[in-house]
């Protein structure tokens, strides 16, 4: 049974050896482990851990494909609207296609909170796809879920989103609605309530309400600064840069723009001096706005900015030449500001090409994985099913083994009771044999006594010898009363006789019970008279006593 119970634990070892022996596997979990632990302090690194995995034959289950996703998810779109939209994410990124069906899948599950996550990254994904209406419902699914699972910052989150969508589409009122409940929603997340604000107001700007616009942007000012989001400070101060130039105040624009700090940061430079020189141009400052295009001008070729700012730079400085007469120059920012925007386009292009094909070599792994997997559950399945014929054999032989042990206990317990038992007879028949050898011995000295006394009366028959007479009742009676020895002797024939009588009729005396005792042996009247020693008339009054007592008729006797 020893070498059996090793076998079954060989067999168990192998198998979760052969179940563990994917190393690809093993170290995508890992990575995805490493990407968890890095989400909060550094976001890139998870995202950089996850595209590793998903070039890897991973065999993951589907849950934890989705909970990669919303890992994705988080990395990307997890954090605060303030930085988020600031931050410059790590190019060629791909959002995992599971996170299309994330939402679903923890919707079914009941899961509302991720459910709400997931809708709000896909919601985000599909906005970066430009699929503005898949976006818009997949939001407005993470509010629904968001408010389920009680989560005002998702819903606020979503809401957000909306209401800048629609924003981009034209849609002012229903954007400014959506937006006005999402500021309310975010609470004490200042900075987020900062950069609701600054949507708020660029919508009230192209209703030309501008006076509620003004409010809006001293709220997002006064928010960021809360928050201490420098991102939606400077947006509200380029807001208002814009919101005072279109009412004709010059001076202040170019002072909120001041106010800014841009000179301090290289990468917004060429910003401020583009918006400067707008302001200065729609003043009719011509020679304010000449300064500042020309100190665009001698920064942008050793400026180191994004192509969509060279775009804007260009298209900047090619307007103003064509402005002043200057064809010659403005022809020539003319094509570079094509060559950038061409540039820029042909870059989104690549990425979506880029973003497409990794998207199919992804699937093609997932599913050369999946091929795998099965492979890898059939042989599995073979192996647990084996292991559990091997299983059931040796429990099937250790069922057989306890039953025979169980069967032997029980025939050593019987023979053991039956030599108890024989034990205990023997002991009992020694017992009575000596109980048998006692009574032999008393009814020998009883019989040989009585043959002395037979002996005795035959002699006095002979004899009529008063002397022998008085000796033989002396051997008899050994001098005690006779009615004592008497009642000794119906004790002996008759055991408890007389006790009964005394529990049946209670309120019976001693002499009445003697006689209705004596009753039982037909003796005749003179006879009980003598052996109680009373006289005939009074025997016959006891007698009636005890019938009245008994409820006995009356018998004639001599």
């Amino acid at each position: 049974m020893k070498h059996k119970s090793v076998l079954c634990w060989i067999s168990l070892w192998m198998l979760l050896f052969c179940l563990a022996c994917d190393p690809v596997t093993r170290d995508a979990r890992h990575l995805i482990r490493q990407g968890s632990l890095l989400l909060d302090t550094d976001p890139d690194s998870t995202l950089l851990l996850i595209d590793s995995v998903m070039r890897m034959e991973a065999k993951l289950s589907d849950r934890e494909r989705v909970e990669m996703a919303l890992l994705q998810g988080k990395a990307l779109y997890g954090g605060s609207l303030c930085p988020d939209e600031g931050r410059s994410i790590p190019p060629m990124v791909v959002p995992l296609p599971e996170l299309d069906d994330a939402p679903n899948y923890f919707a079914a599950r009941k899961d509302h909170g991720k459910t709400a996550l997931t809708a709000l990254y896909k919601g985000r994904s599909l906005l970066e796809g430009e699929d503005k209406a898949a976006a818009v419902q997949a939001f407005k699914k993470a509010e629904q879920y968001g408010w389920a699972a009680n989560d005002t910052l998702t819903v606020a989150r979503a809401q957000y989103w909306i209401g800048k969508t629609l924003y981009d589409d034209g849609i002012k009122n229903e954007a400014l609605t959506v937006l006005s409940q999402a500021d309310q929603n975010f609470g004490d997340h200042y900075d987020e309530r900062a950069m609701t604000q600054n949507v708020m107001a660029a919508v009230l700007i192209l209703m030309t309400e501008y006076d509620s616009a003004a409010v809006c942007l001293d709220q997002a000012i006064r928010f960021s600064e809360l928050g201490g989001c420098d991102n939606a400070r400077h947006k509200a101060l380029n807001n208002y840069a814009v919101l005072l130039r279109l009412t004709g105040k010059y001076e202040l624009a170019k002072e909120k723009l001041r106010i800014d700090g841009a000179l301090s940061d290289p990468s917004r430079i060429p910003i401020y001096y583009i918006n400067m020189g707008n302001i200065c141009l729609s003043g009719g400052q011509i020679d304010s706005a000449g300064y500042y295009f020309d100190q665009l001008e001698s920064i942008l070729p050793e400026a180191d900015i994004k192509d969509e700012t060279s775009v804007s730079a260009y298209r900047a400085l090619s307007q103003y030449y064509e402005l002043i007469g200057d064809a010659p120059r403005a022809l020539d920012y003319r094509h570079h500001y094509d060559k950038y925007l061409s540039k820029v386009q042909k870059q989104r292009d690549q990425n979506r090409l880029y973003i497409t094909a990794k998207k199919y070599d992804y699937d093609r792994i997932r599913q050369m994985a999946y091929q795998d997997t099965l492979l890898h559950h059939r042989w599995t399945s073979v192996l647990i099913a084996l292991l559990a014929v091997l299983i059931a054999a040796l429990l099937v032989i250790y069922y057989q083994l306890i039953q025979r042990k169980l069967k032997e206990a029980k025939t050593d317990a019987l023979l053991v009771r039956m030599m108890n038992q024989q034990r205990e007879l023997l002991q009992n028949n020694e017992q009575k044999e000596r109980k048998n050898q006692e009574v032999i011995q008393d009814l020998t000295l009883m019989l040989t006594e009585k043959l002395k006394t037979m002996q005795k009366l035959e002699v006095f028959i002979k004899a009529k010898n008063a002397t022998a007479l008085s000796e033989l009742k002396s051997q008899v009676f050994a001098d005690g009363d006779h009615l004592e020895q008497m009642m000794q002797i119906i004790d002996m024939l008759y055991p408890g006789a007389y006790k009964e009588i005394q529990n049946k009729y209670p309120e019976m005396s001693e002499m009445e019970c003697k006689v209705c005792l004596l009753q039982r042996f037909k003796l005749t009247r003179d006879e009980e008279a003598s052996i109680l020693g009373v006289g005939v008339s009074v025997l016959d009054k006891i007698r009636g006593r005890v019938r009245k007592k008994t409820q006995e008729k009356p018998e004639k006797r001599s």
